[in-house]
């Protein structure tokens, strides 16, 4: 019976180098997305690199739909999962008003039910075969940022979830932390302001070697590891540099 890995936002850049790092690991790969064209077009890629994988269009925010089309894919692909990436997220870049509380309901809704519900379906498997659980996160989990006040809300919240779920099961639970990746994930404005952008190859293979080597944290990029310190450290020193890398006057 084939190990399969579940990764959501899946046809997205980072999504997509997991989906191959996985692959080229024997893995089978279940493959889940909202975008379908995108989605169609990471099935070829997969093939091309002869990968055993299902694809879903399916939204992680809808529960007993979500678990069907998971089963679907596990009976297509004749296997149990064996990891769990919860890499699907969406980001609204800009000022918290009154305006903005539908935006955060949204990104709660994705960043953290999405992996909650992902979780929940995938639990008997992964704790039946000494699963791992991978969580794409950012420093938006332990640190403030500028204009993502919604944003860093989902991500602390994701990071309490799963660090709490790590002391009550015996799963491996992994948080990966890399800085800005050079995705459609507010890149552009961050390539503006000429910040460094990782590439999604560099931060899927961290992310698959911290998993191999079991680690329960992973920090991507000098930054990263680099701001969580900092900012236990020396907080408005934090702030004071981030807004200026920001380029906030």
């Amino acid at each position: 019976m084939q190990d399969l890995v579940v990764i959501t936002g899946a046809a997205g850049g980072i999504g997509k180098e997991l989906c191959l790092a996985f692959g080229k690991m024997n893995f089978g790969i279940i493959a889940l997305d909202t975008n379908l064209e995108r989605l169609e077009d990471l099935g070829k890629i997969l093939d091309n690199a002869n990968i055993s994988f299902s694809l879903s269009h399916t939204d992680i925010t809808k529960l007993e739909k979500l678990n069907q089309d998971i089963e679907h894919c596990k009976k297509s692909l004749g296997g149990q999962v064996k990891a769990l990436i919860n890499n699907a997220a969406i980001n609204i870049i800009g000022p918290f008003n009154t305006s903005s509380i539908q935006g955060l309901q949204k990104m709660m809704e994705v960043n953290l039910m999405g992996a909650v519900n992902c979780t929940a379906v995938c639990l008997k498997d992964l704790n039946e075969n000494n699963g791992t659980i991978i969580n794409v996160s950012t420093t938006a989990g332990f640190a403030p940022l500028y204009h993502r006040t919604s944003y860093c809300c989902t991500k602390y919240a994701l990071h309490g979830f799963f660090e709490s779920l790590r002391t009550e099961s015996s799963l491996k639970i992994i948080m990966a932390i890399p800085t800005y990746v050079k995705t459609g994930f507010g890149a552009a404005k961050n390539d503006e302001k000429g910040i460094k952008l990782l590439s999604p190859k560099f931060v899927a293979s961290e992310i698959y070697k911290a998993y191999e080597n079991g680690k329960e944290t992973v920090y991507i990029g000098f930054k990263s590891l680099a701001a969580r310190k900092l900012y236990l450290l020396a907080p408005k020193l934090f702030v004071k540099l981030m807004l200026k890398e920001q380029k906030v006057s």
